[in-house]
């Protein structure tokens, strides 16, 4: 059985990592010993490998088929992975088919699937487009300049997310619409949705959780900021929830809990989510439930 995960999953082969460097694949981290090779045994799909990189932590979404073989070297230049391509990865993709490798990679836990597509399943490549870090890019916890990715297109990036419009008015609006406008959110998500996501709301709640994400594994701060920001958004949507078709704030609540299960205890009280922009919109949303019967 064994034999056919390692035959069938993915492989991402890590070269000259430094000892005591933790590399992270999705939920569990291995510290690189002194013959560490990389992760093995990778279920299909798309998974998030990270590491610590001089000060920073660093990472990259990756699309593993079946079978599939990423091929990064440790460079002590830039004391960070760098992917390998030509030659050389022919060369190491067909040492892993042969299982040169095997005895010096960790295998991937497959019992941290269903935490890891817990709080993934709604990111797909298309959201990591949409966020310019697609699939393949380095991640970097800090938004980076539209120049820097001219320049630099291999350095790492931070994700780009939507603008959540704060104006308590648009042109043109009457007294009782100003009012609806800041005391539900619908028209805003609405609004964003049909500008920036074609009018797929998936590809909206896509980026909450990919923010979601980046906060949890990188401690991005700006992701952080998106996400406060469109979960008090999103907490808001009554006419939403009221809708003929609830169902973006259905499946906004389901991905919502499932963070909340998957953040700390003292998330609640610690300095970065009080004062608190999570109570409120919380109780927000309860009040939403309760008035529609949810």
């Amino acid at each position: 059985e064994a034999r056919l995960k390692v035959q069938h999953g993915g492989t991402i082969l890590c070269l000259d990592v430094p000892k005591g460097t933790d590399m992270q694949c999705d939920l569990f981290t291995w510290a690189a010993g002194p013959k560490f090779k990389g992760i093995k045994m990778i279920p299909p799909g798309l998974h998030f490998l990270s590491w610590s990189a001089g000060q920073d932590k660093l990472g990259v979404f990756l699309s593993l088929p079946p079978r599939h073989v990423e091929v990064w070297r440790w460079t002590q230049e830039n004391e960070d992975l760098e992917v390998v391509s030509g030659v050389e990865k022919e060369r190491l993709e067909h040492g892993v088919r042969e299982y040169q490798f095997d005895k010096e990679m960790g295998a991937f836990p497959e019992d941290q699937c269903a935490g890891w597509n817990r709080i993934s399943y709604m990111v797909n490549e298309k959201v990591l487009e949409i966020c310019g870090i697609p699939c393949g890019t380095k991640v970097s916890p800090a938004p980076t300049d539209s120049t820097d990715r001219e320049k630099f297109p291999d350095a790492p990036f931070g994700a780009s997310f939507a603008n959540i419009d704060e104006r308590r008015r648009q042109e043109g609006m009457t007294p009782e619409e100003v009012s609806s406008y800041n005391l539900d959110g619908t028209r805003r998500v609405h609004d964003l949705v049909a500008s920036r996501h074609g009018g797929d709301w998936r590809l909206l709640l896509g980026e909450v959780q990919l923010s979601f994400l980046l906060l949890v594994f990188l401690s991005s701060l700006d992701a952080l900021d998106f996400w406060k920001r469109s979960v008090a958004l999103l907490c808001t949507c009554g006419h939403a929830m009221s809708s003929p078709d609830p169902s973006m704030m259905a499946e906004f609540v389901r991905l919502l809990r499932r963070q909340l299960e998957h953040v700390p205890a003292d998330f609640f009280t610690d300095d970065i989510s009080a004062h608190s922009f999570l109570r409120p919109s919380l109780a927000a949303l309860f009040d939403l439930a309760r008035a529609h019967g949810v």
